[in-house]
């Protein structure tokens, strides 16, 4: 099989990871509980040949395998979606979907069918080609928060793989290098109730806890570091009673930073300042770490791989109906003025970090790893959006999809056919890393869950 060919198995196939994807965004199953989505990515594996290997504690995390000796490269799949951003699909007004409140306003049913078309296509070069290597797939959960990958990380999944590679769907075509590394604090505080008139000296109010920590945190924003923010929200506030002392009250905190050692800094301060809101409140804290991102460790050789492979394969084929399509959704956006409908070439990278964050940085830290935006929807569709749910079955993004298929197989075929060039990638990675190594704020103990309390 010659490359012309691999790109004619994915043309041919593409209405299997078309069809999944879709499929998928029926489904619109939120973090860790994206259960229908995981049994239908490893159906359609497992009929293409691919082995499953199932993840300790970890119901809807897998990975799939095909190959022999050789190297290893992976590619990220995720299928969690958001709550809140359920629509009906192809609609240009605000249309809850009523079969259910989530919605893949992320793109995330697109991700995981792209990077299984990668797979299977280089499955059958291997095979065509009798060419060494192993191909995996892995089925992450819950990147909306729930930092999924972070958990695969600790339990050893990513430890023998040579390369991953991955994509997002967005509105626009770039390399997705550079993200802020991020944490989310839970502050339980707890007190003591009594009748707030009747009684005061005897109550110790929680709440008051939670003030003293979030007045804390807003001074600590003048010492932070270029780049870093502090956020927080008050998810219980203690009650609404007046007349009550609280004797529970919680803050959730979101710390971001451009350097995963200095997010740990942070984190030790607002530790403290907890720790100084709960002694002068008369109260104690219970601090816990929810999810954690890193920030995302580049490599130039493989950015530029990607970069060749969406200048070959980029797709400018739109149809008169797909492009007027995009400018409804630019309109309903106030977006009229953008200067076309889908975008078609490729954007220079950022120097700056994007203002988000992504638990595929983890792997950068443990793996060579890149990743790269292909458009999938309007230009100028803002992400998290219910636009976003809205194009998430159009024929714009299917077109993604087999974007996606071929610039990731093709970057995976060029490294198992050039052992030279994958290890240049691998002495980027070390550069880069420059001694450093990976250390989640996640404890490597912990159990999978979500920032977010039910």
């Amino acid at each position: 099989m010659n490359l012309k060919e691999f790109e004619s198995y994915l043309d041919q196939n593409i209405h299997h990871f078309t069809e999944l994807s879709d499929r998928i965004w029926d489904y619109a199953e939120i973090m860790y509980k994206e259960y229908k989505s995981v049994e239908e990515q490893k159906s359609l594996l497992t009929n293409f040949g691919f082995k499953i290997y199932e993840i300790p504690d970890m119901e809807t995390a897998f990975y799939a395998e095909y190959g022999d000796e050789g190297p290893i490269i992976g590619f990220l799949g995720e299928y969690d979606a958001l709550q809140g951003l359920s629509q009906i699909a192809d609609s240009f007004v605000k249309e809850e979907n009523p079969k259910s409140s989530f919605g893949h306003g992320c793109g995330h049913n697109l991700i995981g069918a792209g990077s299984i078309a990668a797979a299977v296509a280089v499955k059958e070069y291997l095979i065509q080609n009798k060419q060494s290597g192993k191909v995996r797939y892995y089925g992450c959960p819950a990147e909306e928060g729930g930092s999924g990958k972070v958990y695969m990380i600790h339990r050893g999944v990513f430890d023998n793989v040579d390369v991953c590679l991955s994509w997002h769907p967005g509105s626009a075509n770039v390399i997705f290098n550079n993200t802020l590394a991020n944490v989310h604090i839970n502050l339980d505080f707890k007190g003591k109730k009594a009748h707030a008139s009747a009684n005061p000296t005897e109550g110790k109010s929680a709440y008051e806890g939670v003030e003293f920590a979030n007045i804390g945190i807003a001074y600590l924003r003048g010492h932070l570091m270029p780049g870093a923010r502090v956020d927080f929200a008050v998810s219980d506030a203690g009650g609404e009673a007046p007349n009550i002392v609280p004797d529970f009250a919680s803050s959730n905190v979101l710390l971001r930073s451009p350097d995963l050692v200095d997010l740990k800094q942070m984190a030790g301060r607002i530790e403290d300042i907890a720790k100084g809101a709960a002694m002068m409140s008369g109260t104690t804290v219970d601090i816990e770490y929810g999810g954690a991102c890193a920030n995302f460790i580049p490599n130039s050789t493989l950015d530029d791989l990607m970069i060749q492979g969406m200048n070959k394969y980029l797709s400018n084929d739109f149809t008169n109906e797909e492009l007027e399509y995009a400018k409804k959704y630019q309109e309903v956006l106030g977006l009229s003025h953008m200067p076309q409908p889908i975008m078609t070439q490729m954007l220079p990278m950022k120097t700056t970090p994007l203002g988000g964050s992504t638990d595929v940085a983890d792997i950068s830290w443990v793996v060579p790893t890149a990743q790269v935006v292909i458009a999938a929807y309007a230009l100028g569709s803002p992400m998290h959006n219910w636009v976003i749910t809205a194009q998430g079955k159009s024929s714009i993004a299917h077109k993604a999809i087999l974007t996606a298929g071929k610039v990731l197989g093709s970057v995976a075929i060029d490294l198992f056919e050039n052992l030279e060039l994958l290890e240049k990638v691998k002495e980027d990675y070390r550069n880069k890393l420059n001694g450093r190594s990976y250390e989640s704020l996640i404890p490597s103990d912990q159990k999978p869950k979500s920032y977010r309390r039910d």
